[in-house]
């Protein structure tokens, strides 16, 4: 038979790990948000800030209505505030922008004095703080603090504003040249940079497709650099380019075979997954998710709406949805659900 016999904690012991214990503390309880710091003329923007998210690096340039995730007021402190907890898990690109008066909230001005918007890069338990600096534009330069992906985003921003520059300021004689050089500078930093959005973020600011015919052989180097990326901007990239390469018709079947029997083995096993434990939130959109959680809270109608920065309206129309997609009557009905 074995004996353990563990040593009392001496009251030393315990006095030494009290800080550790309330910084463990205090970052349970810290909340995440993506905070935007930007002086607004609200006689010109109206004061309120869109979060959009990014499906596919395709859509840098559009938006629609199905893209803003969430919006935001001016808060006491004059910032612009979106919380991260009800975005997914996974990192992805977002866009925040602004709105003139009387503009579309989906609406984006593209270069120029009043460029609008401004793009990031998220997880669910991101905590980022953006400045936009004063100057002769609405966006001028960007300081990202909080999380690392968005300092190589900044490094991008950079080569990207003298690519601007050259487009308004540079001799036709010299353009083409200066462009080049800056888009060869932009494939190098999408080379050696450690982040793999950001990276692939650099190549779908040139005209990437077109440099394929030029040198297909940074692009195979660069899918097998990457190749254990899964996400779809990585996925919709590998089409992209894999769509250039023409492979031969029997590689083409025997791959379009292969790729049927793991769709259809996926769809198979995600069927039986969810009929065997569905989450009954898996129904909600992100916004949906935020107000039900708020019911949870005790909160009214007026207090979900005065948080989340819309009417009461709004949130009428999503507690019902709420309702329908839970197939439940009351709030105390969302009370008993468990997740």
């Amino acid at each position: 038979m074995n004996i353990s016999v563990r040593a009392p904690i001496s009251k030393k012991s315990i006095a030494a790990l009290v800080p550790f214990l309330l910084v463990s503390v205090s970052t349970s309880l810290a909340q995440h948000k993506i905070t935007v710091d930007i002086e607004t003329d609200t006689t010109i923007w109206a004061p309120v800030a869109y979060l959009s998210l990014i499906p596919d690096f395709n859509y840098l340039n559009t938006i629609s209505y199905n893209h803003i995730i969430e919006q935001s007021g001016i808060s006491k402190e004059g910032l612009y505030e979106f919380s991260t907890e009800y975005l997914p898990e996974e990192e992805h690109l977002y866009r925040v922008h602004f709105s003139k008066k009387g503009d579309p909230p989906a609406s984006l001005i593209l270069g120029g004095r009043d460029h609008n918007h401004f793009f990031l890069f998220a997880e669910r338990n991101s905590n980022i703080s953006v400045t936009v600096k004063s100057g002769n534009r609405f966006i001028n330069d960007l300081i990202f603090q909080g999380y690392s992906p968005n300092k190589a985003l900044q490094g991008i921003n950079t080569m990207l504003e003298a690519l601007d520059s050259i487009d308004q300021n540079g001799n036709i004689v010299n353009r083409e040249y200066a462009i080049e050089a800056i888009y060869e500078d932009i494939k190098t930093y999408a080379d050696t940079c450690s982040f793999p959005l950001p990276s692939l973020y650099a190549l779908y600011n040139i005209n990437y497709a077109k440099d394929y015919d030029n040198n297909p052989a940074f692009y195979r180097r660069y899918l097998h650099k990457w190749r254990s990326q899964k996400s779809l901007y990585f996925r919709e990239f590998r089409s992209s380019i894999r769509g250039e390469i023409k492979p031969s018709w029997l590689i083409v079947i025997i791959a379009g075979s292969v790729m049927l029997s793991i769709i259809l083995t996926m769809y198979l096993y995600s069927r039986l997954k969810k009929k065997n434990n569905k989450n009954p939130l898996s129904e909600l959109t992100i916004q949906e998710r935020k107000v039900f959680n708020l019911l949870k809270q005790g909160k009214s109608n007026k207090e979900i709406a005065e948080e989340c920065s819309v009417s009461v309206s709004t949130i009428k129309s999503h507690v019902n949805s709420i309702y329908s997609k839970l197939d439940v009557r009351s709030r105390r009905d969302i009370l008993d659900i468990e997740y």
